[in-house]
């Protein structure tokens, strides 16, 4: 005993518990953020997976139930994640998948409305017509239309015809 000092001891056993203390709860801080971490991980994954199926299979019917049961999630609990994730719903993202499909069809190709509905997914021609004059802002009608005046403004390789050069 080098020391002599009344209490030295019990002072030294004191710090020496007040430091497994201290180190304890640091271990278990950085094991939740670890654990945190990891959900998160998982949780990103899952929904890039979630999304991959959708933008995959987006012109077969596709439902909560079936998505739920492929990834191995709660209906809710992939909704929030994707709400998260994406700020629309599954559905919603699905409707973003086939609209912007659809678009490409009647553009591109000039497909008839209710041919472009079943290609993207949607049994109800009606219903599609619907939906796509609320996210597109006019009818899919409309929207071949135009994107064929617009085809025909412009040359195959996407420049514009100038009508004015000799």
């Amino acid at each position: 005993q080098t020391h002599k000092y009344p209490g030295y001891d019990k002072l030294i056993r004191m710090r020496m518990v007040e430091l497994q203390i201290l180190l304890s709860r640091y271990y278990s801080f950085h094991q939740q953020q670890f654990q945190r971490f990891e959900r998160q991980g998982e949780r990103d994954m899952t929904i890039k997976r979630i999304r991959g199926y959708l933008e995959r299979y987006y012109d077969q019917k596709i439902t909560l139930d079936r998505l739920s049961s492929i990834f191995n999630i709660s209906v809710r609990q992939m909704n929030r994640w994707m709400k998260q994730e994406t700020g629309a719903s599954v559905i919603e993202w699905l409707h973003q998948i086939r609209i912007e499909k659809a678009k490409h069809y009647l553009s591109k190709n000039g497909e008839k409305v209710v041919a472009v509905a079943n290609m993207v997914g949607y049994e109800d021609p009606a219903f599609f017509s619907r939906l796509f004059t609320r996210i597109v802002g006019i009818s899919p009608g409309k929207y071949r239309k135009e994107a064929a005046v617009e085809r025909s403004e412009h040359g195959f390789g996407g420049e514009r015809i100038d009508e004015t050069a000799d």
